[in-house]
């Protein structure tokens, strides 16, 4: 059986309101894919609050989709449907803004 290795998954710097002091990354770490700050599930809460930032949507979709791939692969025990809902799910109520649609 091949040993897998653990590394970190997302550098995702969460700052404080004034954006002066850099918080604690809320990064995950695999095969676990838990969060290495709070422990829960990647991605957790404050780590899908930085992550939403970014304004693309389809790119947000696109990075997370990888990450979905990568952890069917790591948790096989886990159901696809909750994986999908974990990793994709959330980011489908994120707004849409103005200008990042073509036309």
């Amino acid at each position: 059986m091949r040993e897998r290795s653990v590394e970190p998954i997302t550098a995702t710097r969460v700052t404080t309101s004034d954006d002066s002091a850099p918080c604690a990354e809320h990064t995950g770490e695999r095969p676990s894919w838990s969060c290495r700050v709070c422990g829960r599930p990647w991605p957790c809460v404050t780590a899908r609050a930085s992550l939403a930032t970014g304004g693309d949507l389809l790119m947000l979709t696109m990075y997370m989709w990888g990450h979905l791939d990568r952890a069917v692969g790591d948790l096989p025990h886990e159901e696809p449907a909750e994986l999908f809902e974990r990793f994709l799910g959330w980011a489908g109520s994120l707004p849409v803004r103005a200008g990042a649609l073509p036309g």
